[in-house]
């Protein structure tokens, strides 16, 4: 679209143990079309500020530590990712340290991709080994050092997904404000964001700026592969009640007209955050004065 700003921010949180990640990312991706900002929720290390790649990157006025003890990724986005921030850019990435970049990996051509199809929020897919238990964003036995091929099947990009993982998404800058919004009035730390109705909510708030209804994606031309799926923090129990509340809240209020669902634009999310009966087993404790779950 003319006049859209034609940088990217790629904001990843991190841990010690992600610093060779970081390193590949970093030369991966250059500067010339992306800036970065790393969110660090452990103790500092020096070696961050020694490695000759990122102190590179950050002369070049390209890169920014932000250090946060036992944050979630969450947490920074809310505090440090605000429309503020981020308007000077056409996305928004918000990624875990944990990624590894597949060998024909290219960030250009993943945007490239994803506009094309009108994607507002995608994610690449993830290779066949990557933790996680989700199909429809994993590339197939055939497909996993895709090199821009596409899936099994040959797709490049399924612009009609349900919802994107936490971990990997990628906002188009005005889709993020939409989700700040969210993010700042119900401040999810742990699980349930991502399986918001986002479709939805980008359809009615910014349908008017697209081409084609906005939708949400993931890009098979691009994957990266998830290196584990064990929470780095510890799970607040108490949190997890509230999210799973908020969840079924905004759910309600924000789901796509029964007309909508099933409909080629995808981004309806999925109906519960967690099962009742998971509710009751993993945090009783948090009913016991009140009701229940319904």
């Amino acid at each position: 679209m003319k006049g859209r700003p034609t940088k990217a921010l790629v904001a990843v949180a991190v841990a010690y143990e992600h610093l060779a990640n970081v390193v590949a990312l970093l030369e991966r991706f250059g500067t010339t079309h992306f800036d970065f900002v790393l969110f660090h929720w452990d103790a500092y290390r020096l070696e961050w500020e020694e490695d000759p790649t990122l102190a590179e990157v950050e002369a070049a006025g390209a890169l920014r530590h932000i250090w946060r003890f036992q944050w979630p990724k969450l947490a920074f986005a809310r505090e440090f990712l605000a429309p503020t921030a981020t308007k000077a850019y056409s996305h928004v990435f918000v990624w875990d340290g944990d990624v590894k970049l597949t060998p024909g990996f290219d960030p250009v051509r993943l945007l490239s991709v994803a506009v094309a199809t009108g994607a507002f929020l995608f994610q690449p897919a993830l290779t066949e080994q990557s933790a996680g238990d989700h199909d429809h964003n994993k590339l197939g036995k055939d497909a996993v050092a895709a090199d821009g091929a596409g899936n099994d099947a040959g797709e490049r990009c399924a612009p009609s997904v349900d919802f994107v993982e936490v971990g990997f998404m990628v906002w188009d800058s005005r889709a993020w404000e939409v989700a700040w919004g969210v993010l700042d009035q119900y401040p999810f730390k742990i699980w349930c964001f991502d399986l918001l109705p986002f479709g939805c909510m980008l359809r009615r708030k910014l349908g008017a700026l697209a081409r084609t209804p906005p939708r949400t994606a993931v890009v098979f031309t691009d994957p990266v592969h998830h290196g584990g799926n064990r929470k780095t923090l510890d799970v607040d129990w108490i949190q997890v009640k509230k999210e799973d509340d908020w969840f079924l809240q905004i759910w309600a209020e924000h789901s796509c007209p029964t007309e909508e669902e099933g409909s080629v634009h995808g981004g309806s999310g999925r109906p519960y955050c967690m099962h009742n009966a998971h509710r009751y087993l993993l945090y009783p404790w948090a009913y016991l004065s009140g009701p229940g779950p319904s």
